[in-house]
């Protein structure tokens, strides 16, 4: 699996590393599995993530044409229906050989997911969207970003 390090807010420090997973059977080569692409935030960022009950939880993600006012992150914040997440989460993931299971492509949610991130920029707090996309064209993992905006701005994402 690829290992990947990106830089949103151009200061020469990654903001996120996108990597992988695999756990398969052990003969050789590996007759099934499971792969997993993994975002973590890098020292100084952090992901935005929901409770969606008492016991779990899940990368925020915001819709086209949705925003996030400094408000209803404070509000979500201080009602502990969000945290700022520093811990490596599983986005997408697959199965191959025998273990696969249908659909074996990747279905419209794993296809196009836009999360939110935390970063400083020069000692200023910005945020965020990013994007993880499946570019079947190329057959690749794309990620892209909206531009900072300071925290104290709403956050918009349109296409």
């Amino acid at each position: 699996m690829t290992y990947e390090e990106l830089d949103l807010n151009g200061d020469s420090i990654p903001d996120l590393v996108i990597s992988g997973s695999t756990t398969g059977t052990d003969d050789v080569p590996s007759s099934g599995g499971i792969c997993w692409r993994i975002v973590q935030p890098h020292v100084g960022s952090s992901l935005l993530v929901h409770f969606i009950d008492s016991q779990s939880h899940g990368p925020f993600q915001i819709n086209a044409g949705d925003s996030i006012s400094p408000a209803q992150l404070a509000e979500g914040l201080q009602r502990q229906k969000f945290i700022w997440w520093q811990e490596p989460i599983q986005v997408v993931g697959w199965s191959y050989g025998n273990w696969r299971s249908e659909p074996s492509v990747w279905t419209d949610e794993q296809e196009r997911q836009t999360f939110v991130l935390k970063t400083e920029v020069d000692g200023s707090v910005q945020w965020c969207w990013f994007r993880i996309a499946y570019d079947a064209a190329i057959d690749a993992i794309t990620i892209s970003h909206g531009p900072l905006v300071d925290e104290e701005k709403p956050l918009h994402w349109s296409r």
